[in-house]
């Protein structure tokens, strides 16, 4: 039909009329609509040509709005908008090349403005599969920007924002001009479920968008959440959240109100999404999401191996997590965070297990609702190791003569060993007098700051602390660590309880929302006291004590000797050599597996006085080289003491002992008392054992006295052992303690050892009865231990069981080296040793070596061999045989 403008009273074409009634029943109806349309304007009069565009936009929607039997159907009007896109694709390119092609291309454009101006979203939806029926093209939006047709996608996101009027109801009146009598309106309103649907769709497309195009379908998506925010419900915003979309989430989120903020969402957020999103909702909302009694969020950011998001949920408060989550808490955290190991293969598993686990573990050491010890217990019965969880040097002493703390610090930066374990936060860290004498310098030197303390939380932090609960320094009157330093250390090391010794120390860099306890040193200096009290109202958690400075007593400097080569003063020349040529060959049969030594006592100091020998000359290596792992169960009020910083030299003096006999030991170091005298009790030495067990070890040595054990669980653990073919070297309690329980008094299941002098006499306050073995144990020169005053010369039962656990595990390498030997040799003798091997092989050993009961050593290899000339191999295999 034609239609009449009164106002110009011009006779126009209809373009659907020209079309006719049957253009919609071919295969291509685009073609039919492109070939209209330049009819249309070809006939179109010179008046009306000036206004062609706006009018042909009415008459192309007045045929796009039309529903005939085919056209009804919205999958054949989303072909025809799919092959405009194709054909615009595919002349393209020619566009300057023909004005014919121009306007082929310019025509396209109205088409589709007209279409999206009909049917907004239709751009949007995937196309049928004329090809494959049931089966879908994607969207002519995506092939539009899979094409680059700029022009194209232009139209289709103005026109969609552009759709949203009131209601959400698109009126085409709007966009036609005044000389259209006809209004069209092309679709109703949608209801919530279709905007809910629709809105899902320009999620799921947008994932794959370049980021200009993905920021304008946000835009429109947030134009549509704004009139509606029922349109993100928790079905839309899971989607949000799972696709790789976080600028659109965080998007969303700054904009939506406090009613979308939600506990609910929040939780889905740090279970789903990133950190960043989670860190969107309020404090409060954070909080709430984390604080449910069955830990279900923790278990399930553990389960899914979120390590940054356990990381910001401990980050949010760690004081509120600490105080929400008892001791079973943690055990059941830890527990699914053992489970997800015995999962699917994940790469970097161990990194992710390792992460998380400091951070649950960090959480323990921090509440105050668990000891050191319940948390120990926790990790022992879910089988997690557990490393220090504190740095006590405070027992520091030496003497004026040698090596002060200064240096034990300089030697403790320049060691290179994974022997020292920490966990990321520490219950206590506590220094020593730093020294309190005037020093002799020039006033150039008397101005010069100390950086002990600095030095030692520079060593800890490449060792993985994060953080110090505590920390007590007893700092020096001259010479003191600065200000500056102090508050630098203190904040970055999040310390809570601060006991520094200083004189006057200024409180203006502190962080005034960590710290909890502050103690604080007066010289009486009343400008000092001004400062303090316009400064300490903004330490909102603290209590306040003040003392007044006392001069301590001037501290011990120590003698600066090595452990090394200690054997010529315990050892005669012809063993001597033997262990020299053992080292020789371990040096040249690298492969060789190393005995395993555990040793139970008072813990060791391996700070060296010097630089250390060559890292590649094991014969010659420090001790702390040869020290692979240790474990301390000596606490002082909830301060557990270090394993590797002995407060007396009695565990470091056996230590050496057993590396004289077997310089290629692996030495595992277990405290137990802060000093030989002071005895274990039964329980202890049972978790000692377990625990030296579940190292693998081939020998135990326990020099200190055990008092009873109601429980037995000592000699429970120890039949354990032996039934791991474990060797067990003890010693017998000296005469007149009789307090104190042999553990290996009357037991068949070690080897008791009783000390005697040179020529085999037991000495004086060696017990006569109740040992297997006697041992050197007598006059026994092993020289000054660094840091520690020590004597050079000792002696007693404990220094005959370290012998005897440094000789088994030069038997047990022997017998390695012999089967190794005649293995390579091809004798049926070098099978792999089966049963309990190494305990009958150090008693075969003991008893060939013994003359009423008197080991001695030098009968290594028979007596009087290591006299003669020999070829070390050929010896070592023939007196070692099964």
């Amino acid at each position: 039909m034609d239609l009449v403008d009164t106002d110009r009273s011009e006779v126009r074409l209809s373009l659907l009329q020209q079309l006719g009634d049957e253009w919609d029943g071919g295969e291509h109806p685009y073609d039919a609509i492109r070939k209209g349309v330049i009819y249309y304007q070809a006939h179109t009069s010179k008046t009306a040509a000036e206004e062609t565009e706006a009018i042909l936009l009415g008459q192309l929607r007045e045929v796009l709005a039309y529903d005939s039997e085919k056209l009804q159907l919205k999958s054949k009007k989303i072909e025809i908008l799919y092959a405009i896109i194709q054909d615009f694709k595919m002349h393209h390119r020619k566009a300057t090349e023909s004005k014919i092609t121009r306007k082929r291309l310019e025509n396209a454009c109205s088409i589709v403005r007209a279409m999206c101006q009909c049917y907004p979203r239709m751009a949007f939806e995937p196309c049928p599969d004329s090809r494959k029926r049931g089966s879908f093209l994607q969207s002519a939006f995506q092939f539009a920007v899979a094409s680059k047709s700029e022009d194209m996608l232009q139209i289709m996101l103005d026109e969609l924002m552009d759709s949203f009027g009131t209601d959400g109801i698109i009126d085409s009146e709007s966009k036609s001009q005044p000389q259209q009598p006809q209004q069209i309106i092309c679709h109703a309103k949608e209801t919530t479920e279709e905007n809910i649907k629709f809105v899902e769709l320009l999620i799921n497309i947008s994932a794959s968008l370049p980021h200009d195009v993905e920021s304008k379908v946000m835009d429109i998506i947030d134009k549509m959440v704004g009139k509606n925010t029922s349109l993100l419900n928790k079905r839309t915003w899971e989607i949000i959240v799972t696709m790789p979309l976080p600028n659109f989430a965080l998007r969303l989120l700054k904009s939506r109100n406090s009613s979308f903020l939600t506990e609910e969402h929040a939780t889905f957020v740090a279970e789903k999404g990133t950190v960043s999103m989670w860190q969107m909702f309020p404090e409060q909302v954070r909080r709430a999401s984390i604080s449910a009694q069955d830990f279900d969020l923790l278990r399930k950011i553990i389960s899914s191996r979120k390590v940054d998001m356990a990381n910001a949920i401990f980050e949010l408060d760690t004081a509120f997590i600490d105080a929400s989550i008892e001791a079973e808490g943690y055990e059941i955290l830890l527990q699914h965070l053992k489970d997800i190991k015995k999962g699917p293969a994940v790469e970097n598993m161990n990194d992710v297990f390792r992460t998380i686990r400091d951070l649950l573990v960090g959480s323990m050491i921090r509440s105050r609702n668990l000891g050191v010890r319940d948390m120990r217990d926790i990790l022992r019965k879910l089988e997690m190791e557990a490393h220090d969880t504190s740095l006590n040097l405070s027992q520091f002493k030496s003497d004026t003569n040698n090596g002060n703390f200064t240096n034990y610090v300089q030697g403790l930066k320049t060691m290179k060993t994974d022997a020292f374990r920490f966990e990321m936060v520490l219950k206590h860290v506590a220094f020593p007098e730093l020294g309190n004498l005037e020093p002799f310098m020039g006033v150039e030197d008397m101005a010069k700051d100390h950086r002990e303390v600095m030095d030692v939380f520079d060593w800890l932090e490449l060792r993985g602390v994060q953080q110090a609960l505590s920390l007590s320094v007893k700092e020096r009157l001259f010479c003191p660590h600065t200000d500056e330093d102090i508050a630098t250390y203190v904040n970055k090391f999040g310390v809570r309880v601060l006991k520094w010794k200083k004189l006057d120390m200024y409180l203006e860099g502190l962080d005034v929302n960590t710290l909890e306890e502050l103690h604080l040193y007066s010289s009486g200096n009343r400008s000092v006291h001004d400062q303090w009290f316009n400064l300490l109202p903004r330490f909102h958690q603290i209590q306040f004590s003040q003392t007044f400075w006392i001069k301590p007593p001037e501290t011990i400097t120590t003698i600066d000797q090595s452990l090394d080569n200690r054997t010529s003063y315990i050892l005669s020349s012809y063993l001597t050599a033997f262990v020299q040529r053992f080292c020789g060959y371990q040096m040249e049969h690298s492969e060789e597996k190393r005995i395993k030594v555990a040793l139970i006592d008072s813990g060791v100091i391996i700070v060296g006085g010097g630089q250390g020998e060559d890292l590649n000359d094991d014969i010659y290596c420090t001790l702390q080289r040869r020290i692979i792992e240790g474990i301390s169960l000596v606490s002082r009020d909830e301060e557990e003491q270090n394993w590797w910083h002995a407060t007396e030299p009695h565990g470091t003096q056996m230590a050496a002992l057993i590396c004289t006999l077997n310089p290629f030991v692996d030495l595992y170091v277990v405290k137990v008392a802060e000093s030989n005298g002071s005895g274990i009790t039964g329980h202890n030495v049972a978790k000692e054992i377990e625990w030296a067990r579940s190292k693998g070890v081939d020998v135990i040595s326990l020099s200190l006295v055990a008092f009873s054990d109601p429980n037995n669980k000592m000699f429970e653990a120890i039949k354990a052992a032996r039934d791991d073919d474990i060797v067990i070297t003890c010693s017998i309690a000296d005469e007149g303690n009789m307090r104190a329980r042999s553990v290996g008094e009357n037991n068949p299941n070690v080897f008791s050892i009783a000390a005697c002098d040179r020529w085999g006499n037991l000495i004086s306050q060696s017990r006569r009865t109740g040992f297997d073995y006697r041992f050197l144990g007598h006059n026994v020169h092993i020289g000054q231990v660094p840091y520690l005053k020590s004597d050079e010369v000792i002696e007693g039962s404990s220094v005959s069981t370290a012998i005897a656990a440094g000789t088994a595990s030069l038997i047990l390498a022997c017998a390695q080296i012999s089967s190794s030997i005649l293995k390579r040799d091809g004798s049926e003798e070098g099978r792999r040793r089966r049963g309990s091997w190494r305990c009958d092989t150090v008693k075969r050993k003991f008893d060939s070596m013994s003359e009423e009961k008197w080991v001695i050593l030098d009968n290594l290899c028979g007596q009087g061999e290591l006299r003669k000339y020999y070829d070390f191999e050929r010896l070592v295999r023939d007196s070692f045989k099964n």
